[in-house]
C-alpha cells in the first residue's frame, strides 16, 4: 500500500531480521468470516442494479429462485465456499425459508445466495444472514498474483484507483463505504480495506487513510496498516516477517 505517497514494500530480503518465511495453506483461519445474527421474517434489496438483469427486491444468484434445499448449516457452508455468481460477486449472505419459525437442525428448506443487500424489507417467508467482517490482519497488505489490467494495475497494491488511498475516513466508515457494493473503474467489488492505522489501536472517531481492495490473493507484511477482508474465500498464503 502506498500511504502518503510513499511505497511501503518489504522485499524478500529485507525485513529487519534479513528473513522472511512464506506459509501457504489451504486456508487463513484468521480471515474467515463470521455470521451475523438472524433477520427475522426479512429479506434482502438493493439500491441499484449493476446489470440490467438484476432484480433489486431478489438480490440473488441466479436472478431468482433458490440453489437448492438445505438445512441452516448447509446454506452457509454453501455461502461460505467462496461461491461467486455469473458476475463474479462473492456470496456476502443468505436467505432461507424459515417460515419464521425455529426447526431442527437436519431440516432442509430452500436456501437463496446473496450477492448484495443494502436494505432489509418484510417478508413472512423467511430469515436473512448475513456474512460479517472478518478478523484485523495487523502489519499486513494484500497483493494479487496476477494483474487483471496491466495498463493500470499493480499486483503490490490491489486497490480502487491509482496507488494511493480513498481518502481519510474511520475503520466503520471505510468498511461501510466498502459494503456499500461500490466498483472500481472496471467493475470489480470491493472485497476489503486497507487501512492505515501503523498497528496501533485508535479511538473510533480517529480518521486514517483508507483504501478499497478489489482482490488479495496473498498477505504480506506492512508496517503501515492492516487489512479486514470481507470475502469469505480469504488469501491462500502470507508472508510474515522472522523474528
Amino acid at each position: 500500500m502506498y500511504f502518503y505517497g510513499v511505497a511501503l514494500f518489504i522485499s524478500l530480503f529485507g525485513a529487519s531480521s534479513g528473513k522472511l518465511q512464506e506459509v501457504v495453506t489451504d486456508e487463513i483461519n484468521s480471515t474467515k468470516r463470521e455470521w451475523g445474527g438472524r433477520k427475522v421474517r426479512k429479506q434482502c434489496y438493493v439500491d441499484k442494479k449493476p446489470y440490467p438483469d438484476d432484480l433489486p427486491g431478489n438480490p440473488v444468484f441466479g436472478g431468482t429462485g433458490f440453489a437448492g434445499s438445505f438445512t441452516l448449516g448447509e446454506c452457509k457452508a454453501e455461502c461460505e465456499k467462496g461461491l461467486k455468481d455469473s458476475r463474479g460477486r462473492p456470496c456476502i449472505g443468505i436467505e432461507w425459508s424459515d417460515r419464521t419459525l425455529d426447526w431442527a437442525a437436519d431440516v432442509k428448506r430452500n436456501c437463496a445466495l446473496l450477492w448484495g443487500c443494502d436494505t432489509l424489507a418484510g417478508n413472512p417467508s423467511g430469515s436473512v444472514y448475513l456474512l460479517d467482517w472478518g478478523e484485523r490482519q495487523k502489519r499486513q497488505q494484500c497483493y494479487v498474483d496476477k494483474r487483471q489490467y496491466k495498463a493500470t494495475d499493480v499486483a503490490g497494491d490491489p486497490i480502487f484507483g491509482p496507488s494511493g488511498t480513498a481518502g481519510l475516513a474511520t475503520l466503520a466508515d471505510c468498511k461501510a463505504e466498502c459494503d456499500n457494493g461500490i466498483k472500481d473503474e472496471h467493475g470489480r467489488p470491493c472485497i476489503g480495506i486497507e487501512w492505515n492505522d501503523r498497528a496501533l489501536e485508535w479511538p473510533a472517531d480517529e480518521k486514517r487513510h483508507c483504501a478499497y481492495l478489489w482482490g488479495c490473493d496473498s498477505l504480506h507484511g506492512n508496517p503501515g496498516g492492516s487489512v479486514w477482508l470481507k470475502d469469505g474465500e480469504g488469501p491462500k498464503k502470507t508472508t510474515i516477517a522472522l523474528e
